[in-house]
């Protein structure tokens, strides 16, 4: 319960709806001609398809004996009515759980408009559907040809609350500052944080049935590349404000939630390796009267290296933590207030992959992590986290293409 102590132990009981998927690819071939054919007017897409075995614990469904629970489609477009606006919007379905069931969602839809100063700066706003700007992978953690590996870095870009940060609904600002030496953007955003029903479940409680009446969300990023895509850093933060209530019957009437998160971002890149690191803290704050308020701080960092060996073959490896309390990094305190098993509360694992790209429309990635830990485990897949192992082990394959 992540009112006393955060876990990804949720519960849903959604069923898997594959007809939405099926109605997804033909829309998908039935505009994708028609698309191409407008010069003003782009529409691509993507397919991908995994499977997952785990040595123990489950994740995608029944990952113990092999899950084909790793499907992700999208489709996106972009129109520019002129050389100032811009209209944006992707589609995404995906299985990856009881959680996420194949529906189609909006994962983003707004209006661009930029205006030039001169030929050094730009400002320009959003507004709409807008993706948050965590790190580097947050706009594009559902394309498969943009993440790092076969899912984003767990550790940042969590799955238990992924609609609170993957988008909001709101306006955001950008300025951008070209130099010889590199570019610097600065990007402001507020809006409604998107709540689902798992979030509320993640944040409120499992025992207590809360609904969220405010969302607000404020979003800042500062972001820095040289000119020759050598090095760039960005640093993040996005604070949310979210109040609830309960039922009437309920002990706590009323909550609030205050969301603290920030993410520092380096990478560097040559023409044959690319080695990428983000570090990232969020503070949850408690608010339930009768009870004093709480602050969990929240750590968690990943270092990644990508060395490509040509144009075709890549090979990376990634360590990652987590630590649900960075005051708490072997879960002893959590233990004790929980009574559940210490290793719940941190995640610690290797990772090495290779990726195989024989064309612009296809990929093909495998990997194998080592972990130590079951800090990303859902309830959904394990009810009883005291069978859970600290200790386990997973492969995975994902084959994906674009259009």
């Amino acid at each position: 319960m992540l009112t006393n102590y955060i876990s990804p132990y949720t519960k849903t009981n959604k069923s898997v709806y594959l007809p939405s998927v099926f109605v997804f690819i033909s829309l998908s071939l039935m505009n994708s001609p028609f698309a191409l054919a407008e010069n003003e007017t782009k529409i691509n897409g993507f397919i991908s398809q995994g499977i997952i075995y785990t040595s123990e614990n489950k994740i995608n469904g029944d990952s113990d004996s092999g899950s084909f629970k790793l499907t992700e489609l999208g489709l996106n477009m972009s129109k520019r009515f002129t050389p100032r606006v811009r209209l944006s919007g992707q589609a995404i379905s995906r299985i990856v759980d009881q959680e996420s069931d194949g529906d189609i969602t909006l994962d983003y839809l707004f209006i661009d408009y930029k205006v030039p100063i001169n030929s050094s700066i730009q400002l320009g706003g959003r507004a709409g559907r807008i993706k948050n700007v965590i790190g580097f992978y947050n706009e594009t953690r559902d394309v498969a040809f943009t993440r790092p590996s076969i899912s984003a870095p767990e550790s940042i870009y969590f799955d238990f609350v992924r609609d609170l940060q993957l988008s909001s609904d709101g306006v955001a600002g950008y300025a951008e500052w070209r130099s010889i030496s590199g570019t610097l953007l600065l990007e402001l955003g507020s809006g409604k944080a998107r709540i689902n029903s798992e979030t509320e479940v993640s944040l409120i409680s499992e025992t207590v049935n809360g609904k969220f009446y405010k969302e607000d969300i404020e979003q800042a990023r500062l972001s820095y590349a040289l000119s020759d895509q050598s090095w760039r850093f960005a640093l993040s933060k996005i604070t949310a404000d979210l109040k609830y209530k309960t039922e009437p019957l309920s002990f706590f009437g009323a909550g609030e939630i205050p969301v603290d998160l920030r993410v520092l971002s380096v990478e560097y890149a040559s023409e044959l390796f690319v080695l990428t690191s983000e570090y990232m803290l969020l503070d949850i704050d408690y608010v339930q009267p009768p009870l004093p308020a709480r602050i969990q701080p929240i750590s968690s960092w990943f270092i990644q290296g990508q060395y490509h060996h040509n144009s075709n073959w890549s090979i990376y490896s990634r360590h990652e933590q987590l630590y649900f309390n960075k005051n708490d990094r072997d879960g002893s305190q959590f233990s004790q207030v929980t009574g559940l098993p210490a290793h719940s509360a941190f995640s610690s694992s290797w990772l090495v992959g290779v990726k195989w790209q024989p064309s612009y429309n296809w990929m093909l990635l495998a990997e194998i992590r080592n972990i130590e830990g079951t800090a990303e485990l859902s309830r959904d897949n394990n009810p009883n986290p005291f069978e859970t192992k600290k200790y386990w082990q997973a492969v995975s394959v994902m084959l994906s293409y674009r259009f």
